[in-house]
């Protein structure tokens, strides 16, 4: 669970473009992988977490702070990655 949850970073740093920058070529015509990346994952997610004898979605607190940690680490993959764009010289050689 904790590794499809971490997967989700990929779908955060082009949803942050999106919200940020108000991109418009991350639409769902202009990049339909992006959006079909998160569904899949989200689709993993459900699987693996509802409960098949109709017990419903079952949560835990690592669960969100596994949701969370995507969060963080695409945030600032979004936030390097612009920084590099800007000063390109601060790379490691």
């Amino acid at each position: 669970t904790v590794a499809f949850l971490g997967a989700l970073t990929v779908v955060v740093c082009p949803t942050a473009s999106w919200l940020v920058e108000k991109r418009t070529d991350l639409g769902f015509r202009d990049a339909p992988q992006v959006w079909l990346a998160a569904i899949l994952s989200l689709a993993g997610v459900a699987c693996l977490e509802l409960d098949p004898a109709g017990g419903g979605l079952e949560l835990g607190a690592g669960d969100v702070l596994s949701a969370a940690q995507a969060v963080g680490f695409g945030t600032s993959f979004y936030l390097t990655e612009k920084m590099m764009a800007r000063e390109p010289d601060q790379a490691l050689p």
